[in-house]
């Protein structure tokens, strides 16, 4: 069952100036700031050599805004982004319970992954409540990015059902 939500993905050139702008403008905090690297992420975004820095944003309840900003490979503005009607969204990720049996519904129904289900490593992001995450991306009919994020406690000893991190 999908339970929510989890983030709003927006890629920024000037990851400071979009804080400022959320954080002054629209009254968000910031919740959390790290900076992620290595397989898993490229692993997970299909993009090699990733590194990037990355801010979440929250108001008292609800859907969290990240901010990431690619430090490499560096990021490009397209044509039509900016437009109102241009298709698409980055990505939203759905908060899930039972990632591996969603993997599996939506490659029945020939839905695309980027890769297999990623651990998130404990060393780059740490949850609230000593909680792991595992993610995976995938896209819809359209090439909209989505992903599933699934939560689970670091000692959970069901990591034998997240696939190899080949893609």
């Amino acid at each position: 069952m999908i339970e929510q939500i989890d983030h709003i993905n927006i890629v920024v050139s000037d990851q400071e100036q979009m804080l400022h702008f959320y954080e002054k403008s629209l009254g968000f905090k910031i919740s959390k700031r790290v900076e992620i690297h290595g397989n898993w992420i490229e692993d997970v975004v299909g993009l090699k050599e990733v590194k990037a820095k990355v801010a979440y944003l929250a108001l008292t309840a609800g859907l969290r805004i990240e901010l990431i900003q690619y430090l490499s490979p560096v990021s490009e503005k397209l044509e039509g982004i900016g437009i109102p009607n241009t298709l698409g969204i980055r990505h939203i990720a759905f908060w899930v319970i039972g990632i591996a049996d969603w993997v599996t519904k939506l490659k029945a129904e020939s839905i695309s992954f980027f890769c297999n289900i990623q651990q998130v490593p404990g060393s780059q992001v740490r949850y609230a409540d000593g909680l792991r995450r595992r993610l995976v991306y995938f896209y819809d009919p359209e090439g909209s990015i989505l992903g599933f994020c699934e939560y689970h406690p670091q000692n959970d000893e069901d990591l034998s059902s997240v696939e190899s991190d080949e893609c």
